[in-house]
């Protein structure tokens, strides 16, 4: 079931692309993958020779930092016998799919019921940070998320060597990767600061070893930006999860304490990966896409409780903010303008005024999820 409906979600999405070409140009490090990937300035663009000379052969010292140093999807996207693009989109959309999968099945064994973790990954299917993926399938993103989904799958049945092993080949796909890997420490602090330290080495490593142009933006320009206009990181970053942020810290809270215990510490892990990359980066939208696995669970987790509460009209009206979500993400093509669409409707006000009714609704439980995560006493939210 779990995998009919985790082919579905990328059937549809790539559904979607029917009539669209997708330009490598939108995306501006696609060139650079593509050029690894067929080992070759790719189509002679000036991006992919900006760093060759006249008469030089093609080499991976000539790719710009940071984006040479991500080798193992254009090395395996080299080895499928099609074009570079199609070798490219073949890795993303299969990555999507296994995605999809690794969510339902971390969902399950944490005990949230089938049709909730549907629904759950269906809300975070809705918004941009993961249709950002079907759009641009030439980057590195989609395997990306899915080596976070395995380390998630991973903490869920307790397997150091399948966290290992993905966490340790995810830092060669996107760097970002080696942030996560501590969070294996709520398992076992000698296993997850050993894993750390060996990531970290063969990244410097890797990095001693392909040298070649500087990065193509300065990150430290870029962190400089962010912190002397804190305002401004918050106005950037609300419009990735929009109101899926309120039902992310509402489903957390929900989550039982044994749960908890494994969808904690990787929230909190792809969290500050998010937020860390983000001060370094500019493409926010794809930098906060590492949040789909924790949104998908949180969110089945507060439908769950509000099944329970058999609150019908909270869950029918959160189906139809997930299809007006939906309609408004760019690029979907189910509205012809997404922006005016939602600067009509307003999807934000309409989801946190919806969170704050299930959070209404669900009070009880709130409270005694907060007890339990912080070890606080029966009372302390009674008033004396």
């Amino acid at each position: 079931m779990f995998a009919a409906a985790a082919l579905a979600f990328v059937a549809f999405g790539t559904a979607m692309l029917i009539g669209i070409r997708l330009d490598p140009e939108r995306a501006p490090m696609a060139v650079y993958y593509l050029s690894m990937t067929c080992r070759c300035p790719w189509h002679n663009m000036q991006k992919a020779m900006m760093y060759i000379g006249q008469g030089q052969q093609w080499s991976i010292h000539a790719i710009p930092g940071p984006f040479r140093y991500r080798v193992l999807v254009p090395w395996l996207a080299g080895q499928l016998p099609f074009a570079a693009e199609t070798s490219l989109s073949a890795i993303t959309y299969a990555s999507l799919a296994v995605t999809y999968l690794m969510v339902l099945l971390s969902a399950r064994r944490l005990g949230v019921g089938a049709g909730a973790s549907v629904c759950g990954l269906a809300l975070a299917y809705a918004f941009e940070p993961n249709l950002f993926n079907y759009y641009h399938p030439f980057l590195v993103d989609g395997f990306g998320l899915m080596v976070v989904a395995m380390m998630l799958y991973a903490l869920t049945i307790d397997s150091f060597w399948t966290f290992a092993i993905f966490g340790v080949c995810g830092v060669f796909a996107r760097e970002a990767t080696l942030l996560l890997l501590p969070v294996w420490c709520a398992r076992g602090v000698k296993r997850g600061v050993a894993l750390t330290a060996m990531a970290s080495l063969a990244l410097f490593i890797e990095r001693s070893v392909l040298v070649g142009p500087p990065d193509t933006i300065d990150p430290m320009m870029i962190l400089m930006r962010r912190v002397h206009n804190p305002l401004d990181m918050v106005i950037t970053i609300l419009p990735t999860w929009s109101w899926a942020f309120a039902v992310l810290a509402i489903g957390i809270i929900l989550l039982p304490a044994k749960t908890f215990r494994t969808i904690g510490p990787m929230s909190l892990g792809v969290l500050v990966t998010a937020l860390f990359s983000f001060l370094l980066a500019t493409d926010v939208m794809r930098l906060f896409g590492v949040l789909i696995p924790v949104v998908a669970i949180a969110a089945a987790g507060l439908i769950t409780v509000l099944a329970e509460r058999r609150q019908r009209l909270l869950l029918t009206l959160l189906v139809g903010l997930v299809v007006l979500q939906f309609c408004v993400s760019g690029g979907t093509r189910l509205s012809p303008d997404p922006d005016a669409l939602a600067r009509s409707v307003r999807p934000v006000w309409l989801g946190m005024t919806w969170a704050l009714a299930a959070a209404f609704m669900v009070r009880r439980e709130l409270t005694d999820g907060i007890r339990q995560k912080f070890g606080l006493p029966p009372g302390a939210f009674t008033a004396p």
